[in-house]
Protein backbone atom coordinates (compact mmCIF):
# COMPACT_ATOMS: atom_id res chain seq x y z
CA UNK A 1 0.00 0.00 0.00
CA UNK A 2 1.23 3.49 -0.90
CA UNK A 3 2.23 5.90 1.85
CA UNK A 4 1.84 9.02 -0.33
CA UNK A 5 -1.09 10.64 -2.05
CA UNK A 6 -1.41 13.25 -4.79
CA UNK A 7 -3.14 16.56 -3.84
CA UNK A 8 -5.28 17.76 -6.73
CA UNK A 9 -5.22 21.36 -5.45
CA UNK A 10 -1.51 22.05 -4.94
CA UNK A 11 -0.42 19.30 -7.39
CA UNK A 12 2.09 17.72 -5.00
CA UNK A 13 2.67 14.25 -3.63
CA UNK A 14 2.34 14.24 0.19
CA UNK A 15 2.21 11.78 3.06
CA UNK A 16 -1.16 10.15 3.85
CA UNK A 17 -1.11 11.87 7.26
CA UNK A 18 -1.34 15.20 5.43
CA UNK A 19 -4.83 14.27 4.13
CA UNK A 20 -8.24 14.10 5.74
CA UNK A 21 -10.14 10.85 5.12
CA UNK A 22 -11.78 10.66 1.69
CA UNK A 23 -10.49 14.06 0.58
CA UNK A 24 -8.48 14.70 -2.57
CA UNK A 25 -6.94 17.89 -1.14
CA UNK A 26 -4.17 17.90 1.50
CA UNK A 27 -5.03 19.41 4.90
CA UNK A 28 -3.57 22.89 4.19
CA UNK A 29 -5.29 23.06 0.78
CA UNK A 30 -8.56 21.80 2.29
CA UNK A 31 -8.47 24.49 5.01
CA UNK A 32 -7.79 27.14 2.38
CA UNK A 33 -10.59 25.79 0.16
CA UNK A 34 -13.14 25.74 3.00
CA UNK A 35 -12.10 29.25 4.13
CA UNK A 36 -12.50 30.60 0.59
CA UNK A 37 -15.81 28.78 0.20
CA UNK A 38 -17.04 30.22 3.50
CA UNK A 39 -16.01 33.75 2.46
CA UNK A 40 -17.83 33.36 -0.88
CA UNK A 41 -20.99 32.28 0.93
CA UNK A 42 -20.66 35.17 3.40
CA UNK A 43 -20.19 37.69 0.57
CA UNK A 44 -23.26 36.31 -1.21
CA UNK A 45 -25.26 36.45 2.04
CA UNK A 46 -24.13 40.03 2.74
CA UNK A 47 -25.10 41.11 -0.78
CA UNK A 48 -28.49 39.44 -0.36
CA UNK A 49 -29.00 41.09 3.04
CA UNK A 50 -28.04 44.53 1.66
CA UNK A 51 -30.48 44.11 -1.20
CA UNK A 52 -33.26 43.05 1.21
CA UNK A 53 -32.53 46.03 3.49
CA UNK A 54 -32.58 48.41 0.51
CA UNK A 55 -35.97 47.16 -0.71
CA UNK A 56 -37.33 47.28 2.86
CA UNK A 57 -36.19 50.90 3.28
CA UNK A 58 -37.79 51.86 -0.02
CA UNK A 59 -41.02 49.99 0.71
CA UNK A 60 -41.44 51.20 4.31
CA UNK A 61 -39.56 54.47 4.87
CA UNK A 62 -41.65 55.44 7.92
CA UNK A 63 -40.77 52.21 9.75
CA UNK A 64 -37.08 52.70 8.93
CA UNK A 65 -37.10 56.32 10.12
CA UNK A 66 -38.85 55.32 13.34
CA UNK A 67 -36.25 52.62 13.97
CA UNK A 68 -33.39 55.03 13.29
CA UNK A 69 -34.90 57.67 15.59
CA UNK A 70 -35.43 55.08 18.32
CA UNK A 71 -31.83 53.85 18.00
CA UNK A 72 -30.47 57.40 18.01
CA UNK A 73 -32.56 58.34 21.05
CA UNK A 74 -31.10 55.36 22.91
CA UNK A 75 -27.48 55.40 21.64
CA UNK A 76 -26.82 58.32 19.30
CA UNK A 77 -25.00 60.93 21.32
CA UNK A 78 -23.01 58.41 23.36
CA UNK A 79 -22.10 56.43 20.22
CA UNK A 80 -21.06 59.63 18.41
CA UNK A 81 -18.87 60.78 21.32
CA UNK A 82 -17.24 57.35 21.66
CA UNK A 83 -16.52 57.28 17.93
CA UNK A 84 -15.15 60.82 18.04
CA UNK A 85 -12.85 59.96 20.98
CA UNK A 86 -11.57 56.83 19.23
CA UNK A 87 -10.94 58.77 16.01
CA UNK A 88 -9.94 62.13 17.48
CA UNK A 89 -6.82 62.60 15.36
CA UNK A 90 -8.60 61.74 12.12
CA UNK A 91 -11.52 64.03 12.97
CA UNK A 92 -9.16 66.92 13.71
CA UNK A 93 -7.23 66.35 10.47
CA UNK A 94 -10.46 66.16 8.42
CA UNK A 95 -11.70 69.37 10.08
CA UNK A 96 -8.40 71.15 9.30
CA UNK A 97 -8.60 70.04 5.64
CA UNK A 98 -12.25 71.16 5.35
CA UNK A 99 -11.46 74.59 6.85
CA UNK A 100 -8.51 75.04 4.49
CA UNK A 101 -10.60 74.08 1.45
CA UNK A 102 -13.71 76.08 2.48
CA UNK A 103 -12.48 79.29 4.18
CA UNK A 104 -15.68 81.33 3.75
CA UNK A 105 -17.98 78.49 4.83
CA UNK A 106 -15.71 77.90 7.83
CA UNK A 107 -15.79 81.60 8.75
CA UNK A 108 -19.59 81.77 8.47
CA UNK A 109 -20.01 78.51 10.41
CA UNK A 110 -17.76 79.77 13.23
CA UNK A 111 -19.65 83.07 13.36
CA UNK A 112 -23.02 81.28 13.52
CA UNK A 113 -21.77 78.98 16.28
CA UNK A 114 -20.50 81.90 18.39
CA UNK A 115 -23.74 83.82 17.85
CA UNK A 116 -25.86 80.80 18.80
CA UNK A 117 -23.84 80.35 22.02
CA UNK A 118 -24.43 84.02 22.82
CA UNK A 119 -28.18 83.51 22.26
CA UNK A 120 -28.45 85.79 19.24
CA UNK A 121 -31.34 85.17 16.86
CA UNK A 122 -30.71 84.51 13.18
CA UNK A 123 -28.23 82.74 10.93
CA UNK A 124 -26.00 84.13 8.19
CA UNK A 125 -25.55 81.95 5.11
CA UNK A 126 -22.39 81.70 3.07
CA UNK A 127 -24.21 83.22 0.08
CA UNK A 128 -25.26 86.25 2.15
CA UNK A 129 -21.68 86.77 3.34
CA UNK A 130 -20.37 86.51 -0.25
CA UNK A 131 -22.98 89.10 -1.35
CA UNK A 132 -21.85 91.48 1.44
CA UNK A 133 -18.20 91.01 0.42
CA UNK A 134 -19.07 91.71 -3.24
CA UNK A 135 -21.04 94.83 -2.26
CA UNK A 136 -17.90 96.13 -0.51
CA UNK A 137 -15.59 94.85 -3.30
CA UNK A 138 -13.83 92.55 -0.79
CA UNK A 139 -12.49 95.58 1.10
CA UNK A 140 -12.74 96.58 4.74
CA UNK A 141 -15.82 98.77 5.25
CA UNK A 142 -13.84 101.03 7.60
CA UNK A 143 -10.36 101.56 6.11
CA UNK A 144 -10.96 100.31 2.56
CA UNK A 145 -7.93 98.01 2.59
CA UNK A 146 -8.11 94.68 0.78
CA UNK A 147 -7.11 92.34 3.62
CA UNK A 148 -8.51 89.20 5.20
CA UNK A 149 -11.96 90.28 6.36
CA UNK A 150 -13.91 89.31 9.45
CA UNK A 151 -17.64 89.24 10.06
CA UNK A 152 -18.54 92.21 12.26
CA UNK A 153 -21.98 92.90 13.70
CA UNK A 154 -22.95 96.59 13.46
CA UNK A 155 -25.01 96.19 16.62
CA UNK A 156 -22.82 93.81 18.62
CA UNK A 157 -24.38 90.55 19.72
CA UNK A 158 -23.42 91.38 23.33
CA UNK A 159 -25.63 94.48 23.05
CA UNK A 160 -28.60 92.54 21.67
CA UNK A 161 -27.78 92.60 17.96
CA UNK A 162 -29.11 89.85 15.71
CA UNK A 163 -26.96 87.50 13.66
CA UNK A 164 -28.51 88.46 10.30
CA UNK A 165 -27.08 89.85 7.06
CA UNK A 166 -28.67 93.27 7.68
CA UNK A 167 -26.55 93.61 10.86
CA UNK A 168 -23.22 92.55 9.33
CA UNK A 169 -20.31 94.44 7.78
CA UNK A 170 -16.87 93.25 6.60
CA UNK A 171 -13.98 94.63 8.65
CA UNK A 172 -10.27 93.80 8.69
CA UNK A 173 -8.89 92.48 11.97
CA UNK A 174 -7.35 95.85 12.96
CA UNK A 175 -10.58 97.80 12.38
CA UNK A 176 -12.74 95.12 14.03
CA UNK A 177 -10.48 95.14 17.11
CA UNK A 178 -10.54 98.95 17.23
CA UNK A 179 -14.36 99.07 16.95
CA UNK A 180 -14.83 96.75 19.96
CA UNK A 181 -18.46 96.91 21.20
CA UNK A 182 -19.39 100.25 19.60
CA UNK A 183 -22.46 100.81 17.44
CA UNK A 184 -20.49 102.05 14.42
CA UNK A 185 -21.87 101.45 10.92
CA UNK A 186 -19.21 101.66 8.17
CA UNK A 187 -21.33 100.05 5.44
CA UNK A 188 -21.89 101.60 2.04
CA UNK A 189 -25.49 102.56 1.36
CA UNK A 190 -27.22 100.05 -0.92
CA UNK A 191 -27.59 101.21 -4.50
Amino acid sequence: MSTTKYCTKCKEWKSLEDFYTNKSYCKPCWRLYTRESKLRRLDAHRAQAREYAKTFRQAQPDVQKARQKDWYDRNGLEYFRDWQNQNRQGVQEATRRWRANHPLASQVSGNNTRARHEGAPGVITEQEWIAILEQHECRCASCGEQRKLEIDHVTPIKLGGANVAENVQPLCHACNTRKKQQLTDYRKPKE
